[in-house]
């Protein structure tokens, strides 16, 4: 079944996009499936509750990361992957990095300095793994923008090894139970091993001429309308990820760690179903990039449209084998997270709703349209909020996963919408069977061949 969805897709992708597909999907199974691991091994040995305020530590971090980062890292990947494309010049390209290494270190040092102010411990180490993340960031967007979408995931896979050796080993070298502290610690460490990697990776990548033009020479200076634009990026993901970290946060106040460390088990399945529709992604933003830049308007209507549907026709059927076997799964995290199945079913149905709607969100952040994308994500992220405070304590986890639903399927016609209005093109998972209306669609929106 596998081989054959995989010629299926080969054949609606094409060879270029399709190997980058395949190989971020790879990375992603490999990196999920060990970092599922390694969440059993911390909720097993933290326990419930525990488990829950380690959770919602990291969800803070990962918006907290978002915001500090300016939106700079996506812009750094859209840019380069214009540049490569004819777009923007390298100069402007060594503006932006040197207004994001300074950007970075401000915001890693003001963390690092509220952890420690705030008494150490837990804040401290969270600063820390702040200032981790934000250099990642960097490092995986310019891997992204070449085109080296399978090394910006390598990286990746070490680090949930890390936290799973580290689970394991560090109670009995200390003989004490892991505690929430130690498990941040073992989260830095983590992230510190996955940035090594992804920067050796980054300079083994790069070829001479590559590497001269990101180096070499002086760029004018201009900063501010760079800033501008990665606020707008920097917007749309902070809302992409408030989505997902929203509902945590909203559980831990509302309900306590214990609903937080049921809520997670449930997201955490559902989430694999976006795992080809993430790939996806990944790989086709500096493919949009790229084309519009170029103004290939044709091939970038064609590309989409058989993108989205393949990746429809894929997600469902994943669908069904994850539902099948989600009681088994939520087991594995112990007996009482399985009271986290009825969440973990419309998780289910809100993510396959999302993935039908197609990669929207991407070609309108890849194509200059950054500001209605986050405006749509605004409105779908507002509606989460209402509908969680109003479920949350009715259903618990449930009102959560129900919410959350909501808020996908709301923000992807809308986002779906919107590709349709301003760039005449459909990005929905039926218009892979529709090409031949699609291409000429954008070219006559755009004016372009």
């Amino acid at each position: 079944m596998i081989a054959v969805l995989l010629r299926i897709l080969r054949t609606s992708l094409g060879a270029p996009l399709a190997r980058r597909t395949f190989g971020s999907l790879f990375c992603r199974v490999a990196g999920t499936g060990a970092g599922f691991l390694a969440a059993v091994a911390l909720a097993r040995l933290l326990g419930q509750a525990a488990y829950g305020a380690y959770v919602t530590w990291m969800s803070i971090l990962a918006l907290a990361a978002t915001l500090g980062g300016l939106g700079l890292p996506q812009l750094v990947l859209k840019e380069v992957a214009a540049a490569r494309g004819g777009g923007a010049g390298w100069a402007e390209i060594r503006d932006l990095l040197v207004l994001t290494l300074r950007l970075t270190l401000a915001v890693a040092a003001a963390g690092i300095l509220a952890g420690a102010l705030a008494g150490g411990g837990p804040p401290l180490l969270a600063g820390a793994i702040l200032a981790v993340l934000l250099a990642n960031s960097l490092v995986g967007a310019l891997q992204q923008g070449f085109e080296h979408v399978l090394r910006s995931q390598i990286a990746g896979l070490l680090q949930p090894a890390c936290l799973i050796g580290g689970a394991i080993l560090l109670p009995h070298l200390t003989r004490r139970p892991l505690g929430v502290e130690a498990a941040l610690l073992l989260q830095l460490g983590a992230a510190l091993l996955g940035l090594l990697a992804g920067f050796l990776l980054l300079a083994a990548g790069l070829e001479r001429g590559e590497r001269r033009a990101l180096t070499s020479g002086r760029g004018a200076g201009r900063f501010g309308p760079r800033l501008t634009a990665g606020l707008l990026l920097m917007a749309n993901q902070f809302l992409v990820n408030a989505q997902t970290q929203l509902d945590v946060l909203m559980l831990g106040w509302l309900e306590g760690p214990e609903a937080v460390a049921l809520y997670h088990a449930a997201s955490r399945g559902a989430y694999v179903l976006t795992f080809l529709f993430g790939a996806l992604t990944g790989a086709l933003a500096p493919t949009v990039a790229r084309l519009h830049a170029a103004g290939a308007g044709s091939e970038l209507a064609a590309t989409v449209a058989r993108a989205a549907g393949s990746t429809l026709l894929a997600s469902a059927a994943l669908a069904l084998v994850l539902a099948v076997a989600g009681p088994f799964y939520l087991g594995l995290f112990g007996a009482g997270f399985r009271a986290g199945y009825p969440a973990f079913l419309v998780l289910l149905a809100g993510w396959l709703g999302g993935i039908a709607c197609g990669p929207a969100q991407t070609v309108l952040m890849m194509t200059g349209e950054a500001r209605l994308a986050a405006l749509v994500l605004a409105a779908g992220t507002a509606g989460n909020l209402v509908l969680g405070l109003v479920l949350i304590p009715l259903a618990g986890a449930l009102g959560a996963a129900a919410a959350s639903a909501f808020a996908v399927v709301l923000s992807g016609l809308a986002w779906a919408a919107a590709c349709r209005r301003r760039l005449g093109l459909r990005v929905d998972g039926l218009a892979g069977f529709r090409r031949r209306e699609n291409a000429p669609a954008v070219a006559a929106a755009r004016g372009l061949p």
